[in-house]
């Protein structure tokens, strides 16, 4: 069984990728277009038959339509892990048509429910480049006959998008032994015993892998089997450390790409932090060095709090206990507060000073007691926008 401390700060899979495994490709006589999303204003022919015609170096599947997706099936189940996408044939002219953010889904048989099996966000994979081939890994492999691709966003600001070819692959694991699913919904898997099993920790955004339950730290590893085990990856706020040119990194719990896209935190290496080519990091959050805390500047939006204040957690810390830290509290009647009223079901975390009082805005949200983010939330300091709202 693989499993993790918290399913938001990062997840763990069998690891298909497998390096030297073969890729055999799903043949294109047995896929069948059941339906697509239309395309409004494009040329003739660009429908989503071209998506399986084998063709990987003429025509295309084009669309403007606003919900984008394409509905397929294999003539039998076919075990896969994994998808190719081809770019068009004029992406090195005509750019930003690329998909950004997309899932795949599938069900083995047509009355089952859709099962999301792969899901990519702000992908910089793809390149503005003509029919060229890109491979991606499926979050959840199995056996599967019908599928459903939809995309979400594009890497430009039109809304015409295009693909030359998609594929469907299964790569050979030639360092597995035996291992087949169970429960891919509860990542329990049937092993022999003495198989040899690759597995990956994959952190989300703004977190890194603390340490495996034996304590070892590679995101990559291969364990022997030899009896029930549960694999669990600890996942949590990167540690901060010193750059290989030996200056304190002080802040950077959310880094920032040239394209303005969150890309994580910088990757720890033995020397201590390195931060990844083109990540820069953002100065609304990070780490105070002698209080010893993260903090999140939560910017003024439409309080009147001027310059927004700064709020300061420990790694694991609900927004409840960070409220209580010393150091967000000036004196006992300027810093931040908890209001909660059970009775109407509502909560507020707010600040409040002589220049006035705001209540903190998570996402849109102001109330702890309902939506996603309540007061037992464990603070997430990438994936949410923090602003001031005039009191609740």
């Amino acid at each position: 069984t693989l499993a993790t401390n918290d399913a938001a700060m990062g997840t763990v899979k069998i690891d298909s990728a497998g390096g030297s495994g073969e890729k055999t490709i799903i043949p294109y006589n047995s896929i069948v277009s059941d339906s697509c999303s239309p395309c409004k204003v494009c040329w003739p022919g660009e429908g989503s038959v071209n998506l399986f015609d084998g063709n990987t170096s003429s025509g295309k599947w084009a669309t403007d339509s606003t919900v984008k997706f394409v509905v397929f099936h294999t003539n039998t189940p076919v075990q896969v892990n994994g998808y190719t996408l081809f770019t068009g044939n004029d992406n090195a002219s005509e750019h930003g048509r690329n998909p950004k953010s997309w899932v795949l889904k599938a069900k083995l048989a047509s009355t089952d429910s859709w099962t999301t099996v792969a899901t990519v966000t702000n992908d910089h994979t793809m390149q503005d480049v003509n029919y060229t081939p890109f491979d991606f890994e499926m979050d959840v492999p199995g056996t599967y006959q019908y599928f459903r691709f939809e995309v979400s966003a594009l890497r430009g600001n039109g809304n015409l998008m295009q693909l030359g070819e998609m594929q469907l692959f299964n790569r050979a694991i030639s360092f597995l032994d035996s291992v087949s699913v169970k429960n891919a919904a509860a990542n329990e898997y049937y092993v022999l015993p003495g198989a040899k099993v690759a597995v990956k920790a994959i952190p989300a955004a703004g977190y890194q892998l603390l340490k495996w339950e034996d304590n070892s730290t590679d995101l990559d590893r291969t364990v022997t089997v030899t009896g029930d085990t549960t694999l669990t990856a600890t996942f949590g706020l990167p540690t901060p450390g010193l750059t290989p040119e030996g200056e304190l990194t002080t802040s950077g719990t959310r880094f920032l790409d040239e394209h303005g896209d969150i890309v994580g935190t910088p990757r720890l290496t033995e020397t201590g932090v390195f931060i990844e080519a083109g990540g820069t990091p953002d100065p609304s959050y990070g780490y105070d060095t002698e209080k010893g805390l993260y903090y999140i500047t939560v910017s003024q939006g439409s309080s009147a709090l001027s310059g927004g204040r700064t709020f300061y957690y420990s790694q694991g810390q609900t927004y409840s206990e960070a409220a209580a830290n010393e150091a967000n509290k000036v004196s006992e009647d300027i810093g931040w507060f908890v209001w909660s009223n059970d009775y109407n079901q509502e909560a507020t975390i707010y600040y409040k000073d002589g220049n006035g009082q705001g209540d903190m805005n998570v996402d849109g949200n102001v109330n702890f007691l309902q939506g996603d983010v309540k007061l037992n939330t464990v603070i997430d300091p990438v994936n949410h926008v923090f602003t001031f709202t005039p009191p609740y």
